[in-house]
């Protein structure tokens, strides 16, 4: 799996449990190295009337606020209004962080826009985060 992962030029949908029906609610995580605005646009690909949330890791309590600016401005920049998203932004570490998110959003899918361990913080924790199994994951490798 983890050779999939990095060296595929498509997408990939690793799904944890055999649930029927669409997805509902996703977080997507990010940490700004990649675009968001595609990234998005993929999720709709995937999910097109799934409420979409979104999750920015960052490093110091103190941060929160300017994270908080910079996650609504990439939105805003993707052409969403902020009755569309949720955001959660989060000092606590990304995988505790994340976990958090997903459990408040009740999220049945996870999507990372990141392809194996290029680029961002996400890049780097991949395998950690797939292999924690949070919910279904769809990695993102195409226009991302």
């Amino acid at each position: 799996m983890s050779h999939l992962l990095l060296h595929t030029d498509a997408d990939v949908l690793l799904v944890r449990s055999k649930e029927s029906g669409p997805y509902r609610s996703i977080v997507i995580a990010w940490d700004g190295s990649k675009d968001l605005q595609s990234a998005i646009e993929r999720t709709r690909v995937y999910a097109p009337a799934a409420d979409i949330a979104v999750f920015l890791s960052v490093s110091l309590s103190r941060e929160l606020a300017a994270g908080e600016d910079k996650l609504r401005r990439a939105l805003t920049a993707a052409g969403l209004s902020p009755a569309d998203f949720s955001v959660h932004v989060s000092a606590d570490g990304l995988l505790t962080g994340l976990r958090e998110a997903l459990r408040e959003e009740n999220a049945d899918l996870l999507v990372l826009p990141t392809r194996g361990s290029q680029g961002g913080d996400l890049g780097y924790v991949a395998s950690e985060i797939l292999s924690q199994r949070f919910c279904d994951t769809l990695c993102l490798h195409r226009r991302v």
